[in-house]
């Protein structure tokens, strides 16, 4: 159970590209507290359950859409950076030696976090020297480094020894397992520091400077007395010497696992028009009923495209007659990929009721234009008649 936590924690939540998006939204959230709302800070309503019971997911929606307000600029333009996926670059990754961690920490003579915040600002520091040292024409200040933390749960401690037990012969009566009660095939350690390094420049460069990082990083790994640097050092060493530009993007997939995109539809898929699919659900209001469907048009999308790949792969490798080529391949892809993208609100839901209701709506005032027209004609030609009678008389 406690490894199928860690697991879950180094794989999806804290995923190298899931952990930076975290780090934008805080900071925007943090550039927007006190702008969003003249009578309520965000940071406030945790004190005031009225306003607290307001905040939800959406306020990335909010921030988003005030155009008009200069004073979220700033947090407008995080956010914005997030749905165009314009977003730090991960270099690498390693494991803070635990023995070296516990003594600096000591040192210090800190509350955990303050003593953290010190480590890492020597790890920083430490970079920035590696950085101005090379010849690798790098700026120290386009990179960020960050220490997270993952485990089996509370830090320092054996997690088994917070997990209270029943015996069937007393049900009533809570006890913990003796030493000896525990299995022996357990790991050392329950918790460890990571160190991630970023390319905070949000453009296309770097892919120029991408193989230079890797290397300054590994030599960071290298000299740095935090870092247990044999796998570190193991890994970059490997990737640099047989660099080569990743062709397409892996999308963990939760039916098809890990499938991986070409270029072109990468490009379709970091656009504002394609992530918008993020927020429309793919079964309307039924996840109001059903809590697990909650799936939205982007995930579906994805794996679309992934099966129409499959297929026409297939009948390029069995129907060799029919000349499919690479190109063919790519349109057919792509035309999966994007026929989601009209959806509106709650997918068919819009279309079915909303737009119908619209048209119904139009219809009904149509016939009573009409109906109109067709009294005034009656009128009108009531009138005439009286007039010719008075003539008449």
């Amino acid at each position: 159970m406690f490894h199928t936590r860690y697991t879950l924690h180094r794989q999806a939540l804290q995923h190298k590209i899931g952990y930076i998006i975290d780090v934008k939204i805080k900071d925007a959230l943090v550039l927007a507290d006190g702008k969003l709302s003249p009578d309520c800070k965000i940071s406030d309503a945790i004190d005031d359950m009225l306003e607290y019971t307001k905040l939800t997911d959406h306020i990335f929606d909010t921030i988003l859409n005030q155009s008009d307000s200069e004073e979220l600029k700033k947090a407008r333009d995080i956010l914005k950076d997030i749905v165009n996926r314009r977003l730090p670059k991960f270099v690498g990754e390693a494991r803070l030696n635990e023995e070296i961690l516990e003594e600096k920490m000591t040192k210090f003579k800190d509350q955990p976090k303050a003593s953290m915040i010190k480590v890492q600002k020597k790890l920083k520091n430490h970079w920035e020297k590696i950085i101005n040292n090379s010849n690798q024409s790098l700026n120290a200040e386009d990179f960020d480094i960050y220490v997270l933390d993952m485990g089996f749960g509370e830090v320092g401690n054996e997690p088994i020894g917070n997990v209270h037990f029943y015996s069937k012969n007393d049900l009533k009566t809570a006890f913990k397992l003796e030493k000896y009660q525990v299995s022996s095939l357990k790991p050392k350690r329950f918790h460890e520091y990571l160190v991630r390094v970023y390319y905070n420049k949000t453009d296309v460069s770097y892919q120029k400077v991408q193989q230079k990082a890797e290397e300054s990083f590994h030599e960071w790994c290298k000299k740095n007395e935090f870092i247990d640097s044999g796998k570190a050092e193991e890994t970059v060493r490997e990737r640099s010497q047989n660099y080569q530009p990743s062709l397409g993007k892996i999308f963990n997939d939760p039916i098809y696992g890990q499938i991986e995109l070409d270029p072109p539809l990468i490009k379709i898929i970091d656009t504002p028009e394609f992530q918008r699919l993020r927020h429309i659900k793919q079964l309307g209001g039924a996840y109001l009923v059903y809590p697990g469907a909650t799936h939205t048009r982007f995930e579906h999308s994805l794996g679309m495209a992934y099966l129409a790949g499959r297929m026409i792969n297939i009948l390029k490798e069995k129907q060799e007659d029919l000349g499919i080529d690479e190109k063919d391949v790519l349109c057919v892809q792509i035309a999966a990929l994007c026929y989601n993208l009209g959806h509106g609100p709650f997918s068919h839901l819009y279309e079915r009721f909303y737009c119908d209701a619209l048209k119904r709506e139009a219809l009904l005032e149509m016939t009573e234009v009409e109906v109109d027209r067709a009294n005034e004609g009656i009128r009108q030609k009531q009138e005439k008649v009286k007039i010719g009678r008075l003539h008449h008389s």
